[in-house]
């Protein structure tokens, strides 16, 4: 394995001056992530707060066991009861078969950075994957990618259950779940690592009630030797934690938008563009009623209703419930980081650049409850490059890190321009103007007849350009599949590094490396030398 860095502009405005011009958006944050001094300030201002270390470690336990998880895990688990460790903290829903690779490089920063914080600051720091399983979107995690007629095609597990409940609490249909899973593998190819992987997947699937279960089962798999621990937002055991602070959250919701509020013309008097729509009355808190996912707005009068106003709480009756029935609520993008703040001792959290750019509201939210965000430290950002796609990149000519940053397409025409065997274009252009200038004079003719053919003979000359347009075409498509061989590994090359013109990690899975390489592809990652530089890798399998 070998990896590459370079320099990858960064698309999300937000975070690429977040990344390399802090000094412009530093009153958005409470940390400059750069500067290492800030992780003992961190330290020091955690010492003075106080946690549910215990009921969170029992929890965590409880949740980690169920899938069977790593004796490292146990270890770090039991050092959250440690009244000195603190946690390095990453999240993301629960898609399918681990969703896009961009998941499993969060897994290997968290794990990466909390190991390397350790190490420095001397104490224990306890890895913890946040998932998102309180998320309702079903349509963005019932899918993988696979390639099909030479693109990118979605290969969807349909819903089982109609309600818009959260993804934890969504029933999923196991055979049905297999069944999709060998359609994907079939996609993939077979390989010689292709049936063990299969059926470690259909015990895991088989094993699991949710599609949550099976990612939570996949990422124990995946990290648990390294002692990943997992926690899963949208579990009821977990809400139990959450009482106290969904009844600061409800006393004082109107405070809370009212800073959101702030946090967003921040942005907009520096000409940032808003990562998060804005709802007048928003509560940002969700309730779950007959098991659907509803989203809360305050009624103008100090209690709270549904959008359509159909159901309706007093203040006092929803905090009474946030006491007793905390399973009940569900948090929402702007609550989340800040439910994640009181109950984990939180060090860092890992961030991709979209969450980078919504935390840089949330400060005054913090603010309001005399709290601190913590560092944000950008994940590590990883293109992968199999020895196949490798040979088509030296048989091309192209380096990876210029199909990364700009495509195929320049080098791909540049390539037929030079091959063809004729030139078209000068003829075809040459015939267009000798028959616009010969139907010149018919038109001068039909018009001496009678001017109503003037329109006509318009129409008559357009399509015989479009017929000369047409053998164009077909001439240009005859000759390029004299050359169709070299011409679609210019394709190959952009589908695998860059589809849908998006970074890699955005589209493909892992198993779909992982059918090629084996299980020990997660191995070597781990094990690679992979700085926190802000540099985009490349690693070449």
């Amino acid at each position: 394995m070998r990896i590459e860095n370079f320099s990858l502009p960064e698309a999300n405005i937000l975070a690429k001056d977040y990344k390399h011009s802090f000094e412009n958006v530093q009153d958005m944050f409470n940390y400059d992530y750069h500067n290492q001094e800030v992780y003992q300030k961190r330290l020091e201002e955690l010492y003075t707060r106080k946690f549910q270390r215990d009921a969170l470690a029992n929890y965590l336990f409880t949740y980690n066991r169920k899938f069977n998880c790593s004796h490292r895990t146990v270890e770090y688990i039991e050092k959250i009861k440690n009244k000195e460790s603190v946690v390095v903290v990453g999240g993301q829903q629960a898609g399918i078969l681990t969703g896009p690779l961009y998941t499993i490089h969060k897994c290997i920063s968290i794990l990466k950075f909390a190991k390397e914080k350790e190490s420095i600051l001397g104490i224990p720091v306890i890895p913890i994957f946040w998932i998102a399983g309180e998320d309702h979107d079903y349509d963005e995690i019932n899918h993988v990618y696979i390639k099909k007629n030479d693109s990118a095609e979605k290969l969807i597990l349909q819903a089982e259950d109609p309600v818009k409940t959260s993804a934890s609490l969504m029933k999923w249909d196991k055979e049905q779940a297999v069944k999709w899973s060998d359609g994907v593998f079939q996609q993939f190819g077979e390989t010689e690592f292709t049936k063990d992987i299969v059926k470690k997947v259909h015990h895991i699937f088989d094993a699991s009630d949710t599609i949550v279960d099976s990612f939570a089962h996949l990422l124990t798999y995946l990290f648990g030797d390294y002692g990943l621990v997992l926690l899963d937002s949208g579990d009821p055991n977990f809400k139990q934690l959450q009482s106290e602070y969904l009844v600061n959250l409800i006393e004082k919701n109107e405070e809370v938008d009212r800073r959101f509020v702030e946090g967003l013309k921040t942005l907009q008097n520096k000409n940032y563009p808003r990562p998060i729509e804005y709802q007048e009355n928003n509560a940002h808190l969700f309730l779950y009623i007959n098991r659907e996912r509803v989203l809360l707005f305050r009624d103008g009068t100090g209690g709270f209703r549904s959008k359509e106003g159909d159901v309706r709480y007093t203040k006092d009756q929803l905090m009474e419930m946030a006491k007793e029935k905390p399973h009940l609520f569900s948090n929402n993008v702007v609550t989340r980081p800040l439910m994640q703040e009181w109950v984990l001792p939180t060090l860092s959290f890992i961030a991709g650049s979209g969450e980078i750019a919504y935390w840089s509201a949330l400060k005054p939210i913090f603010n309001e409850f005399s709290l601190k965000m913590p560092p944000l430290i950008p994940r590590l950002s990883l293109t992968i490059v199999s020895k196949q796609t490798q040979k088509q990149l030296d048989d091309t000519g192209l380096e990876a890190k210029h199909v990364i940053k700009s495509g195929t397409e320049v080098e791909k025409k540049a390539w037929y321009e030079a091959h063809k065997p004729y030139e078209i274009e000068p003829l075809i252009t040459d015939s267009k103007q000798q028959m616009a200038k010969i139907h010149k004079e018919l038109s001068g003719l039909a018009e001496k007849i009678d001017k109503s053919l003037v329109q006509l003979s318009t129409i008559n000359l357009n399509r015989i350009l479009h017929e000369v347009d047409y053998l164009h075409h077909k001439m240009e498509k005859k000759m390029k599949k004299r050359f169709k061989e070299p011409l679609e590994k210019f394709d190959a090359v952009a589908l695998e590094l860059l589809p849908f013109h998006k970074l890699q990690e955005r589209t493909w899975n892992v198993f779909y490396y992982m059918n090629d390489y084996g299980f020990d592809l997660i191995h070597d990652l781990m094990n690679a030398s992979l700085p926190f530089d802000d540099q985009h890798k490349i690693v070449y399998i």
